[in-house]
């Protein structure tokens, strides 16, 4: 376990990051960042320094450029054209969407060059290192940079797989669903709870248990058979209810979002449900009342 990682950009993220892989036996050797304060906690919590983007590369083998999305590109620009990548380096970005092409620059300097996304939320960098153990990274790339990072991760005993640099913000876009937009649903979810009189620390506490049930559902059975409630019965009535509910208490957003999601459950259910006329007459609903044209 000889490599020695670096970061450029010290956000939640490369915070994480640095925590996790230091814990698995690798040295981290600095964060450049063009927030001091920000370079000097993350050095700080990982036992390494906080200088500048050249002793980053000088001390490393593996760097990660870990800046905003719209900030990778021009950084590794900077950063070549300074003499900062050798033949030995590996360079990687941490982009769910973009693809290791932003990192061209890195590459015609003669270091390997790949992507890395966990499949991850980093809210919290302590916590998030914790829940790195158990996480699925992406990896995009080819050649000795792509072998590098799986090397990593397979000595810290993670699972990855590879997809190709265009199917990047499908990808992206998926993660999102699973991991922003769930905030979103949640807060749909609370919102109309509290307005029946249940407060939202409450009303969590009571749903949790509910949503971890079913993605264990999903877990164990798939999607079609993990389908319940009244889209699955095909009962119209109820959603005619849900209708009248949302409209006399003014939730129009909540509303809007029930009958989108709505609309996809009846897509689900029509693959299994014996009396699919049921969801003609729930999806005419649904577009209706939903506002679609």
């Amino acid at each position: 376990m000889g490599i020695k990682i670096g970061f450029v950009g010290a956000g939640k993220t490369a915070t994480a990051l640095g925590i996790y892989f230091k814990s698995c036996g690798f040295e981290i050797t600095g964060y450049s960042s063009k927030s001091a304060d920000s370079a000097q906690k993350a050095a700080g919590i990982t036992g390494s320094k906080a200088c500048d983007a050249r002793r980053v590369a000088e001390g490393s083998d593996l760097i990660f450029i870990a800046t905003p999305d719209g900030s990778i590109r021009s950084v590794c620009k900077q950063m070549a054209a300074a003499g900062l990548f050798t033949e030995s380096h590996t360079v990687v970005h941490l982009s769910g969407a973009l693809s290791s092409d932003e990192l061209q620059s890195a590459r015609e300097a003669g270091s390997t060059i790949a992507s890395l996304h966990p499949l991850q939320s980093f809210a919290d960098p302590q916590e998030a290192a914790e829940k790195l153990r158990r996480t699925v990274f992406t990896l995009e790339g080819e050649g000795e940079g792509l072998s590098a990072i799986a090397e990593l991760l397979e000595s810290c005993g993670n699972s990855h797989f590879t997809i190709s640099k265009e199917s990047k913000p499908l990808y992206h876009a998926a993660a999102c669903f699973a991991s922003n937009y769930v905030v979103s649903l949640f807060s749909c979810v609370l919102e109309t709870m509290e307005h029946i009189g249940i407060d939202k620390a409450r009303a969590f506490e009571a749903i949790r248990p509910l949503t971890d049930g079913t993605l264990d559902n999903i877990s164990l059975l798939g999607i079609e058979k993990s389908l319940t409630g009244p889209i699955a019965r095909g009962d119209a009535d109820t959603i005619r209810r849900h209708m009248a509910a949302f409209e006399e208490s003014g939730l129009e957003s909540a509303q809007r979002l029930y009958c989108e999601l709505g609309l996809r459950a009846a897509q689900i259910a029509g693959k299994t449900i014996q009396s699919p006329e049921r969801l003609v007459e729930i999806g005419k609903i649904l577009k209706e009342r939903g506002r679609h044209d």
